[in-house]
């Protein structure tokens, strides 16, 4: 062939080199999809595994989902609703999308609670898109009582605020523990490279000790601000807490996002 290749000319060559570039071009189409068919059947056996360990995880828990005649999951609206409706047995209430589940048992752990989060989310139709490859759920409009008892908790919300704000904290800065005496407690706000931890304690030193342990960055103790009651601490606290999740600073439990430098204002 390569002699045949050496010796010809003009269109001969053409047409040789015309053939060769289209079959380079197979080749590379071919391998190619093969390739997308590999990468295709790995992607759908993690899927299976995931599914698969998804649904053996759950098994595990021995919790049963509350359905309707239909093998539908009640889906409410309101935790109220939620738990009025099935107030007996031990049962427990995830929020999957907000929305309130209700699962025959006790989620104990945090973990628990994922797993009964995760089987929910991968096997029923949570967005009503009606997927065809999930089961549907039994949504629960939000009842007048429930609208009626949110009010009520906002409003005794809006009392510990306005609580707050007629605790005298004028001399706040000046106060230490003697001044407030037995009763008395303090909200501290302890701070790390990962954030700022704003709780309340009777003793903030010890604490501190407490909350160093098993925290992977040195923990200071910025402020602490003393009361004349638990109760007064505990407005505060709360207070506090709530503004800053509105500002979207709540990182986990107590901690939240911080520059470093955190204080309470008045």
């Amino acid at each position: 062939m390569w002699a045949w290749l050496l010796s010809a000319k003009g269109p001969e060559v053409s047409l040789f080199v015309l053939i060769g570039g289209i079959s380079v071009i197979g080749i590379v189409w071919l391998r190619n999809h093969l390739n997308e068919v590999e990468g295709k059947r790995r992607r759908e056996e993690r899927d299976r595994e995931r599914v698969k360990s998804i649904r053996d995880n759950f098994q595990k828990l021995q919790l049963r989902i509350i359905t309707d005649s239909d093998h539908h999951p009640f889906a409410f609206q309101s935790l109220f609703d939620a738990t009025r409706s099935f107030p007996d047995k031990p049962y427990s209430y995830p929020k999957v999308r907000e929305l309130h589940f209700v699962v025959n048992g006790i989620a104990a752990t945090s973990h628990d609670l994922e797993t009964v989060t995760a089987f929910l989310s991968e096997f029923y139709d949570l967005d009503g898109h009606s997927v065809s490859d999930k089961k549907p759920i039994h949504c629960v409009e939000e009842s007048e009582d429930s609208r009626i008892e949110k009010a009520r908790l906002q409003a005794e919300r809006e009392a510990q605020r306005q609580r707050v704000l007629e605790i005298a904290l004028a001399d706040i800065d000046g106060r230490a523990k003697e001044d407030v005496g037995e009763a008395g407690s303090a909200v501290y706000i302890m701070v790390s490279r990962f954030g700022a931890k704003i709780g309340i304690s009777d003793e903030p030193e010890r604490r501190l000790g407490q909350v160093q342990t098993g925290h992977p960055a040195t923990v200071s103790l910025s402020k602490v601000i003393w009361f004349f009651s638990r109760e007064d601490a505990m407005l505060v606290e709360n207070t506090v807490h709530d503004l800053l999740k509105l500002q979207g600073a709540h990182a986990s439990g107590e901690w939240f996002h911080s520059t470093g430098r955190c204080w309470i204002r008045r």
